[in-house]
C-alpha cells in the first residue's frame, strides 16, 4: 500500500471514529439497541468473541467443531446464546450440515431444528443463516416456528431477503419475532465496519429498536473491541435480545 493510500485509511478511520463520538454524545432515553455475532463456532479464533460485553448475542452454527465449548464459555459470562439455523438460499449453493431446504417434508424440518437445538442447551433464540428463499415461502416457515414455539424460543429475521416474510409467519404462529435492520460487515473492511456502527447509533436515536448483526471477522471484532474499550454497553443501550420489545408487524417497518 503506497503512502497516500496509508493516509486515506487513516484519515477514514479518525472520521469514522470522531462521528461515533459524537453520536454517543447523544441520548440513548428510548433506544434498544442488540449486536449479534452469527456464524459462530467453525474457528478457535472465535473465541475473541469472549473479549466483547455480555450484552452482545451469538448465534451458534449446528454441528461446528467449536460451537458447544464457545456457547459454554459464553453463556458463563454472560452472553446469550442463539441458534443460527442454516435456510436454503436463492442461489442454490449447498449450504453447511443441518440446513433447511423447501423440499423437506414438516417431519424432516422438525427432525432438523430439533437436532440442531438439542446441541446447545443454553439456545433461546433463533435466526436464520442465509435463507434467502425458505424465508419467503410460508409452509416451510410455519413449521419451523411450531418448533420454535414448542421450545418457546425467539425468532430474529435476518432479512438475508426484501421479501421475506419470517417476521409475519412467526407473529402468526405466536413466536416473539425481531427483524435485523444494519449488517456490521457484508464489506469486511475497518472504516466500512465502522461506518455500519456509527449507522446503527444515529439509528437508534430515532428509532425505539435497533438491531445489527455482524460476524467473527477479525476486522470485526477489533471495531468492536476498539469501541467498548471507550464505551460502555449502558452507553449505548446495548442489549441481549430477548430484552428487547418485540417488532411490530409493519410494511413500513418491513420495508426499512
Amino acid at each position: 500500500m503506497n503512502l497516500y493510500k496509508k493516509i486515506k485509511n487513516k484519515s477514514l478511520q479518525l472520521a469514522s471514529l470522531l462521528a461515533l463520538q459524537w453520536v454517543v454524545s447523544t441520548s440513548y432515553a428510548h433506544a434498544e439497541i442488540a449486536i449479534i455475532i452469527d456464524d459462530v463456532g467453525y474457528r478457535a479464533t472465535d473465541r475473541a468473541l469472549l473479549t466483547l460485553p455480555p450484552e452482545i448475542t451469538l448465534s451458534m452454527l449446528p454441528h461446528t467443531p467449536h460451537g458447544k465449548e464457545l456457547a459454554d464459555l459464553a453463556s458463563a459470562r454472560g452472553h446469550e446464546i442463539m441458534l443460527h439455523i442454516p435456510m436454503e438460499s436463492l442461489s442454490g449453493q449447498t449450504l453447511e450440515p443441518g440446513t433447511i431446504y423447501s423440499s423437506m417434508s414438516e417431519q424432516q424440518i422438525t427432525q432438523t431444528l430439533e437436532t440442531a437445538i438439542a446441541q446447545y442447551p443454553q439456545v433461546i433464540g433463533v435466526n436464520n443463516h442465509m435463507g434467502s428463499k425458505l424465508t419467503q415461502m410460508e409452509k416451510p416457515l410455519a413449521a419451523i416456528m411450531r418448533v420454535l414455539k414448542k421450545h418457546n424460543l425467539y425468532f430474529v429475521d435476518s432479512r438475508t431477503s426484501s421479501a421475506s416474510q419470517a417476521l409475519i409467519v412467526a407473529q402468526q404462529n405466536g413466536v416473539t419475532a425481531y427483524r435485523r435492520h444494519v449488517f456490521l460487515d457484508n464489506e469486511i473492511d475497518e472504516v466500512a465496519i465502522q461506518r455500519q456502527l456509527n449507522k446503527v447509533l444515529h439509528l437508534a436515536t430515532k428509532k425505539q429498536t435497533v438491531i445489527a448483526i455482524g460476524h467473527p471477522h477479525p476486522q470485526t471484532i477489533a471495531v468492536l473491541q476498539r469501541f467498548f474499550a471507550q464505551y460502555t454497553a449502558n452507553a449505548i443501550a446495548l442489549q441481549r435480545v430477548s430484552d428487547l420489545a418485540p417488532a411490530q408487524t409493519q410494511i413500513a417497518q418491513l420495508n426499512y
